[in-house]
């Protein structure tokens, strides 16, 4: 019975076997300890010194020899409170931490739904989904746009007539960093719009937890992304860009 309750306070299987050969033969050299231990181990004072950090165990020297004995045992009883009283710290120091390891365990478990479509009408529906997603509150971040002539125009006409109209009509609000080819008018009258003096056949388009890769090559390709993750890291490259971008006239370096 005194193992048990000595192992779930907290001392060592080879702690329970000192403190009871010191309870049942009292003061003892280690030479001794380990004797009635029943113990063969070069650890002896280091399981002594454990044992006397906790408050068990008292040290004696008598003609210079380190004898152990049993102190007394109401030192248990404040080894335990104490024990408590850092239990209730480490709990609370936890409950302060615990919404962000929450958060990162959200973020670990949250499920990336991505799809790929293909051609005219695989874009039509990777973009409509833009309107399932915003609220009255929602940013839209674009980043890559050319100028109209680089693009089929079946699908310029689409985003001319239909994606920016439909962004227009819902009222959010919309960054662009374009290649200074781009024209401003063929984009949403509220949006506000940057350049850069470089482009790709490859755009970029967030809002909310939706990210589309849209890629206009002669087989137009979109990849929609539905990720808070995703979402946030493509937000965060459109910042690094948007301060670096400039108003158009202020752009002077040619495109080869």
């Amino acid at each position: 019975m005194i193992n048990l309750i000595l192992s779930e306070i907290g001392l060592s299987t080879n702690e329970t076997k000192v403190y009871i050969a010191l309870l049942d033969n009292g003061e003892s050299t280690t030479g001794e300890i380990l004797d009635n231990a029943n113990l063969q181990t070069g650890k002896i004072y280091e399981i002594l010194n454990s044992l006397k950090n906790k408050g068990m165990v008292s040290i004696i020297i008598k003609n210079g020899v380190k004898h152990f004995s049993p102190a007394d045992p109401q030192r248990v009883l404040d080894y335990i409170h104490e024990k408590q009283k850092n239990i209730e710290k480490q709990k609370t120091d936890f409950e302060s931490i615990l919404p962000q390891i929450m958060g990162k365990i959200h973020q670990m478990k949250e499920s990336i739904h991505i799809e790929i479509f293909t051609g005219f009408k695989g874009i039509k529906n990777a973009y409509e989904k833009e309107m399932n997603v915003v609220n009255k509150n929602s940013t839209l971040y674009d980043i890559g746009i050319l100028s109209s002539a680089h693009y089929d125009k079946k699908i310029d006409d689409y985003f001319k007539h239909n994606v920016r109209v439909k962004r227009q009509r819902a009222g959010i609000q919309i960054k662009k960093i374009l290649n200074k080819s781009a024209n401003r008018e063929d984009h949403e009258q509220n949006a506000k719009i940057k350049y850069l003096p470089f482009g790709s056949p490859v755009t970029i388009t967030t809002v909310e937890n939706l990210t589309i890769i849209g890629i206009f090559t002669e087989l137009p390709i979109a990849i929609t992304i539905e990720s808070n993750v995703v979402a946030k890291s493509f937000i965060e490259h459109f910042n690094m860009l948007w301060r670096l971008a400039k108003n158009k006239k202020l752009i002077k370096t040619e495109i080869n």
